[in-house]
């Protein structure tokens, strides 16, 4: 079974109860970095980035998302509800 860990936005905890976590670190992560984070394709990322699903800076001719930016975008995703048959 699959649960969603990351905090929900009212409660401050997660599903199981816990504490929600702290940011992982402050600061830029490149795409690279940013796609393996959120175990998707650069491609993917740059989608997001283009829809203002999810906000970046330049940095001189890169591209850069902030680590706070990427776990705000995963806290809003909707969490999986199975359907009961």
């Amino acid at each position: 079974m699959r649960v969603n860990w990351w905090e929900n936005q009212r409660t401050g905890v997660n599903v199981l109860g816990m504490p929600a976590p702290e940011p992982t670190s402050a600061g830029l992560r490149t795409r690279a970095e940013a796609a393996q984070f959120l175990r998707t394709s650069q491609r993917r990322l740059d989608e997001l980035i283009k829809s203002g699903a999810l906000a970046a800076v330049r940095d001189g001719r890169s591209v850069k998302i902030l680590s706070t930016e990427l776990e705000r975008y995963i806290a809003d995703l909707p969490a999986y509800e199975p359907v009961s048959a």
